[in-house]
C-alpha cells in the first residue's frame, strides 16, 4: 500500500461514495461473480450494495489476477459455495446516474485467503 492509498472498510466505501470518489483506496473484501464477465466485491454488512471491478488489460493474464478470477468462476454458471477475499487497490469511482455506480479501477488484486493444500 502507497502512502496515497488509504485503507477503507467496504461498508464504509459504499456509504461514504461521494467522499472517497476519485480517490485511492485499499480494500479487503469478498469477490463474486455479478453477471457473464463482470466481478463485485460484497460484505454482508452492507449486503445491499456492491462495488463493482474494473479490471483494466493491462492486468488481463497476470497469475495473480487469473487466480482471483478462477475462483470467482469456479463452477459457473452456479455461484461457489465458498467466499473468496480478496485484496484489492485501485481508484474508487462513484457516478451515481451510472450503472455500476461504484467501482474500483483496479491497481493490483490479490487472494487474501489462500487456499489450503491437501
Amino acid at each position: 500500500m502507497s502512502q496515497d492509498d488509504a485503507r477503507v472498510d467496504l461498508c464504509a466505501l459504499i456509504a461514504q461514495s461521494a467522499a472517497h470518489s476519485g480517490r485511492r483506496v485499499d480494500v479487503l473484501a469478498k469477490i463474486r461473480g455479478a453477471s457473464h464477465y463482470a466481478a463485485v466485491m460484497y460484505d454482508e454488512g452492507c449486503s445491499e450494495s456492491v462495488v463493482a471491478l474494473d479490471i483494466p488489460a493491462r492486468l488481463q493474464g497476470r497469475a495473480d489476477v487469473d487466480e482471483v478470477m478462477k475462483r470467482v468462476w469456479a463452477g459457473y454458471p452456479q455461484p461457489s459455495a465458498k467466499a473468496t477475499q480478496i485484496e484489492v487497490s485501485g481508484t474508487f469511482e462513484f457516478v451515481p446516474d451510472e450503472v455500476p455506480s461504484r467501482y474500483i479501477v483496479v491497481r493490483s488484486l490479490r487472494l487474501a485467503t489462500p487456499e489450503p493444500h491437501d
